[in-house]
Protein backbone atom coordinates (compact mmCIF):
# COMPACT_ATOMS: atom_id res chain seq x y z
CA UNK A 1 0.00 0.00 0.00
CA UNK A 2 1.53 3.33 -0.86
CA UNK A 3 2.23 5.76 1.78
CA UNK A 4 0.90 9.45 1.99
CA UNK A 5 4.00 10.65 0.44
CA UNK A 6 4.06 8.62 -2.38
CA UNK A 7 1.76 9.75 -5.65
CA UNK A 8 -0.83 7.11 -6.49
CA UNK A 9 -1.18 6.43 -10.37
CA UNK A 10 -2.79 3.56 -12.45
CA UNK A 11 -0.84 1.02 -14.48
CA UNK A 12 -0.42 1.36 -18.16
CA UNK A 13 -3.08 -1.25 -19.13
CA UNK A 14 -5.26 0.83 -16.78
CA UNK A 15 -5.12 3.69 -17.78
CA UNK A 16 -5.88 2.37 -21.56
CA UNK A 17 -8.54 0.60 -20.12
CA UNK A 18 -9.92 3.74 -19.41
CA UNK A 19 -9.97 2.77 -15.59
CA UNK A 20 -10.89 5.90 -13.08
CA UNK A 21 -7.87 6.69 -10.16
CA UNK A 22 -11.03 7.63 -7.89
CA UNK A 23 -14.65 8.34 -7.63
CA UNK A 24 -15.26 11.74 -7.40
CA UNK A 25 -18.36 10.76 -5.16
CA UNK A 26 -16.16 9.66 -2.11
CA UNK A 27 -13.81 12.58 -2.47
CA UNK A 28 -13.99 15.07 0.42
CA UNK A 29 -14.22 18.39 -0.66
CA UNK A 30 -14.30 17.53 -4.41
CA UNK A 31 -16.40 19.81 -7.02
CA UNK A 32 -19.34 17.70 -7.52
CA UNK A 33 -23.04 17.84 -9.58
CA UNK A 34 -26.05 16.80 -7.55
CA UNK A 35 -29.28 16.05 -9.32
CA UNK A 36 -31.30 17.93 -6.63
CA UNK A 37 -30.94 19.65 -3.92
CA UNK A 38 -32.02 17.35 -1.24
CA UNK A 39 -29.83 14.91 -2.34
CA UNK A 40 -27.17 17.83 -1.54
CA UNK A 41 -28.49 17.98 1.87
CA UNK A 42 -28.40 13.93 2.45
CA UNK A 43 -24.67 14.05 1.51
CA UNK A 44 -22.16 12.76 4.78
CA UNK A 45 -20.76 15.59 6.26
CA UNK A 46 -17.88 13.12 6.44
CA UNK A 47 -17.20 13.96 2.23
CA UNK A 48 -17.95 18.07 2.79
CA UNK A 49 -15.21 20.15 3.50
CA UNK A 50 -15.62 24.17 4.45
CA UNK A 51 -16.25 26.34 1.27
CA UNK A 52 -16.77 23.68 -0.86
CA UNK A 53 -18.54 24.56 -3.68
CA UNK A 54 -21.31 22.12 -5.78
CA UNK A 55 -23.85 22.08 -8.52
CA UNK A 56 -27.69 21.50 -8.25
CA UNK A 57 -28.59 20.29 -11.25
CA UNK A 58 -32.82 21.09 -10.99
CA UNK A 59 -31.99 24.34 -10.29
CA UNK A 60 -28.63 25.17 -12.07
CA UNK A 61 -27.46 26.73 -8.99
CA UNK A 62 -23.68 26.23 -7.37
CA UNK A 63 -23.65 26.11 -3.59
CA UNK A 64 -20.98 26.87 -0.94
CA UNK A 65 -20.38 24.91 2.20
CA UNK A 66 -20.34 25.59 5.82
CA UNK A 67 -18.93 23.29 7.96
CA UNK A 68 -19.96 23.60 11.88
CA UNK A 69 -17.84 21.81 14.34
CA UNK A 70 -19.26 20.32 17.57
CA UNK A 71 -19.16 22.50 20.98
CA UNK A 72 -19.42 19.22 22.78
CA UNK A 73 -22.22 21.43 24.97
CA UNK A 74 -25.31 21.94 22.26
CA UNK A 75 -23.51 19.35 19.09
CA UNK A 76 -21.55 16.34 19.54
CA UNK A 77 -20.90 15.67 15.50
CA UNK A 78 -20.50 18.46 12.69
CA UNK A 79 -23.14 19.17 10.73
CA UNK A 80 -22.72 21.56 6.96
CA UNK A 81 -24.94 24.67 5.43
CA UNK A 82 -25.47 25.50 2.07
CA UNK A 83 -25.55 28.93 0.25
CA UNK A 84 -26.20 29.82 -2.95
CA UNK A 85 -22.89 30.70 -4.27
CA UNK A 86 -22.67 34.19 -6.43
CA UNK A 87 -18.97 34.82 -6.47
CA UNK A 88 -19.09 34.17 -10.66
CA UNK A 89 -22.02 36.23 -11.02
CA UNK A 90 -22.37 40.02 -11.90
CA UNK A 91 -24.03 42.78 -10.32
CA UNK A 92 -25.59 44.34 -13.27
CA UNK A 93 -29.38 45.32 -12.76
CA UNK A 94 -30.63 46.12 -16.22
CA UNK A 95 -28.97 47.65 -19.32
CA UNK A 96 -30.11 50.74 -20.95
CA UNK A 97 -29.95 51.91 -24.40
CA UNK A 98 -27.85 55.45 -24.63
CA UNK A 99 -28.25 58.21 -27.02
CA UNK A 100 -28.44 56.48 -30.78
CA UNK A 101 -29.62 52.88 -29.45
CA UNK A 102 -32.74 51.55 -28.97
CA UNK A 103 -32.98 48.25 -26.57
CA UNK A 104 -32.29 47.45 -23.58
CA UNK A 105 -34.05 46.03 -20.35
CA UNK A 106 -34.16 44.59 -16.88
CA UNK A 107 -34.50 40.80 -17.15
CA UNK A 108 -33.67 38.00 -19.92
CA UNK A 109 -31.52 37.90 -22.53
CA UNK A 110 -30.88 41.88 -23.62
CA UNK A 111 -29.96 43.40 -26.70
CA UNK A 112 -28.84 47.08 -27.74
CA UNK A 113 -29.34 48.27 -31.21
CA UNK A 114 -29.13 51.40 -33.74
CA UNK A 115 -31.92 53.71 -33.98
CA UNK A 116 -32.23 54.62 -37.15
CA UNK A 117 -34.24 57.11 -36.98
CA UNK A 118 -32.52 59.03 -34.21
CA UNK A 119 -31.03 62.29 -34.14
CA UNK A 120 -27.48 61.23 -33.20
CA UNK A 121 -27.63 58.70 -36.43
CA UNK A 122 -29.01 60.80 -38.65
CA UNK A 123 -26.42 63.16 -38.05
CA UNK A 124 -23.16 60.64 -38.10
CA UNK A 125 -24.94 59.83 -41.17
CA UNK A 126 -25.02 63.32 -42.32
CA UNK A 127 -21.45 64.11 -40.79
CA UNK A 128 -20.06 61.21 -42.61
CA UNK A 129 -21.79 62.88 -46.23
CA UNK A 130 -20.04 66.22 -45.55
CA UNK A 131 -16.11 64.83 -44.35
CA UNK A 132 -14.47 64.78 -47.69
CA UNK A 133 -13.07 67.45 -49.84
CA UNK A 134 -16.12 67.00 -52.06
CA UNK A 135 -19.74 68.07 -50.83
CA UNK A 136 -22.69 66.96 -52.82
CA UNK A 137 -24.73 69.72 -54.00
CA UNK A 138 -28.14 68.38 -55.59
CA UNK A 139 -26.42 66.14 -58.27
CA UNK A 140 -22.91 67.34 -58.45
CA UNK A 141 -20.19 66.97 -55.92
CA UNK A 142 -18.65 70.31 -55.42
CA UNK A 143 -16.22 72.19 -53.38
CA UNK A 144 -15.22 75.71 -52.18
CA UNK A 145 -11.71 74.27 -50.89
CA UNK A 146 -8.15 74.83 -52.59
CA UNK A 147 -7.22 71.42 -54.27
CA UNK A 148 -3.42 71.34 -54.84
CA UNK A 149 -2.25 67.76 -56.80
CA UNK A 150 1.57 67.13 -56.06
CA UNK A 151 1.52 63.86 -57.86
CA UNK A 152 0.16 62.82 -61.27
CA UNK A 153 -3.70 63.30 -61.89
CA UNK A 154 -5.61 61.19 -64.62
CA UNK A 155 -9.26 61.84 -65.60
CA UNK A 156 -10.79 59.22 -66.57
CA UNK A 157 -13.71 60.18 -69.07
CA UNK A 158 -14.59 56.92 -70.64
CA UNK A 159 -18.66 56.62 -71.47
CA UNK A 160 -19.19 60.20 -70.41
CA UNK A 161 -21.51 62.15 -72.88
CA UNK A 162 -20.31 65.59 -71.52
CA UNK A 163 -17.41 67.82 -71.76
CA UNK A 164 -14.58 68.66 -69.89
CA UNK A 165 -15.55 72.43 -68.99
CA UNK A 166 -14.08 75.27 -66.81
CA UNK A 167 -16.80 77.81 -66.27
CA UNK A 168 -16.19 81.35 -64.56
CA UNK A 169 -19.53 83.82 -63.81
CA UNK A 170 -21.51 80.82 -65.26
CA UNK A 171 -19.20 81.91 -68.82
CA UNK A 172 -17.80 78.71 -70.47
CA UNK A 173 -14.05 79.46 -70.67
CA UNK A 174 -12.12 75.99 -71.71
CA UNK A 175 -13.64 72.98 -72.82
CA UNK A 176 -12.17 69.27 -73.84
CA UNK A 177 -15.08 67.74 -76.15
CA UNK A 178 -15.46 63.71 -76.26
CA UNK A 179 -12.99 63.69 -79.44
CA UNK A 180 -10.59 65.06 -77.28
CA UNK A 181 -10.66 68.46 -79.17
CA UNK A 182 -9.47 71.86 -76.80
CA UNK A 183 -12.62 74.86 -77.35
CA UNK A 184 -11.82 78.42 -76.19
CA UNK A 185 -14.78 79.93 -74.98
CA UNK A 186 -16.38 82.86 -77.11
CA UNK A 187 -15.56 86.24 -75.30
CA UNK A 188 -17.77 88.72 -75.42
CA UNK A 189 -15.42 91.57 -74.72
CA UNK A 190 -11.75 92.25 -74.95
CA UNK A 191 -10.03 90.92 -71.72
CA UNK A 192 -6.67 92.48 -70.61
CA UNK A 193 -3.90 91.69 -72.57
CA UNK A 194 -1.65 89.18 -70.85
CA UNK A 195 2.09 87.99 -73.02
CA UNK A 196 1.37 84.39 -74.25
CA UNK A 197 -2.45 84.70 -73.73
CA UNK A 198 -4.65 83.51 -76.21
CA UNK A 199 -8.63 84.18 -76.58
CA UNK A 200 -11.62 83.39 -79.20
CA UNK A 201 -13.51 86.91 -79.55
CA UNK A 202 -16.76 87.33 -80.61
CA UNK A 203 -15.85 88.45 -84.13
CA UNK A 204 -14.40 84.81 -84.43
CA UNK A 205 -10.95 85.33 -84.50
CA UNK A 206 -8.05 84.24 -82.58
CA UNK A 207 -6.33 87.01 -80.59
CA UNK A 208 -2.53 86.60 -79.43
CA UNK A 209 -0.88 88.14 -76.33
CA UNK A 210 2.66 89.26 -77.81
Amino acid sequence: MPLFTQKLDLTTAAKNAGTELADVTHIKGAFKVYDTFQALLSESVSRISDDQIVFVSSNSNLYQATVHQPDYVNTYSPSASWAEFNAFAGDIKGVSAGSGLDGGGSTGTVSLNLDTGSTHFTQAVQNLVTAGVFHQTGSYYATTNNLVVTGSMTLDYNGSASTLQINSASNNIFEINQEGVMVLGQQTGTPTPVSGGIYFGSDGNFYFGV
